[in-house]
This record gives structure tokens, sequence and C-alpha cells, in this order.
């Protein structure tokens, strides 16, 4: 089974991260690619067994500010997530009506 991360922009495009949560090694590369860098709380580690134990969760992740991604083939592939971003753009959940 592939777990999906999809993001949007302020038009509705979007792009995902896709994991396999099947086998140890899936688990762990997944911990250190969405986990780690999502999480509220970096000392603290979360405790789950399935996706749905992280669904459950999910008030303790946070989203990034910007999400980087390169076309690479026919996909697009996540390069870079920004968190906590100061500058000069606007971030998503500032968008004005």
């Amino acid at each position: 089974m592939v777990e999906k991360s999809p993001y949007y922009d302020e038009d509705g495009a979007d792009v995902s991260e896709r994991f396999r949560l099947q086998t140890p090694a899936q688990r762990t590369a997944f911990e250190q690619l969405f986990i780690r860098p999502h999480t509220r709380t970096p000392g603290i580690p979360l405790r789950w067994i399935t996706a749905a134990d992280i669904l459950a969760q999910q008030a303790l992740l946070r989203h990034p500010d910007f999400v980087v991604a390169r076309m690479k083939g026919q996909y697009w592939q996540v390069r870079e997530k920004v968190f906590d971003y100061e500058g000069r753009f606007r971030r998503a959940h500032e968008l004005r009506g």
C-alpha cells in the first residue's frame, strides 16, 4: 500500500509525496523524510503503527510554508519543504480574498 501526502498551491494545483510503509526500511525513510520535518515537537517522537495513527495525530504535525518541486520526467518531485518562513513572499495561509 502507498500512502500519499498532497500539497496544494493557491491556484489549486497539487504535488504529492508518496511513501510505502510495509518494510522497516520504508518506515524509517518515512520517519526521516516526513515525520521529522513535520513534527511540532522535535524532541518527542510521534508514536504510530499505521497511516491511520498519523492521521489521528495530525494536530501534532505542522504544514510547510512553501514546497519546492521539480519536474522529473512526467511527474513532480518534492525537493524541499520550507518551514517557519520569514520573508517578502506571502504564505498560503495568508491569502487575501
